[in-house]
């Protein structure tokens, strides 16, 4: 049992080694077309109604600010 664990983590770290060596990253480069100045990749995250349906759900079942409430909705993905 024990030869055979040295063997597999032997043989586990020699192919790290050789991939770690083989493998080269691509150079990171803007998309060229699409881009504005000074707009961002990213836009916001829109939760429409579903956020302020649970909001009201939680705050029935909860209260305002209660720590209960905040867990609700972060159950429910909306904090």
């Amino acid at each position: 049992m024990n030869k055979s664990v040295s063997l597999a983590a032997l043989a586990l770290a020699a192919g790290m080694l050789i991939s770690a060596s083989a493998a080269q990253a691509a150079p990171v480069s803007a998309p060229q077309s699409g881009i504005v100045a000074g707009k961002s990749l990213l836009e916001p995250a829109r939760y429409g109604n579903r956020c302020r349906a649970w909001r009201r759900t939680c705050a029935y079942r909860w209260g305002w600010g209660s720590w209960r409430f905040r867990r609700c909705m972060r159950n429910h993905g909306c904090w």
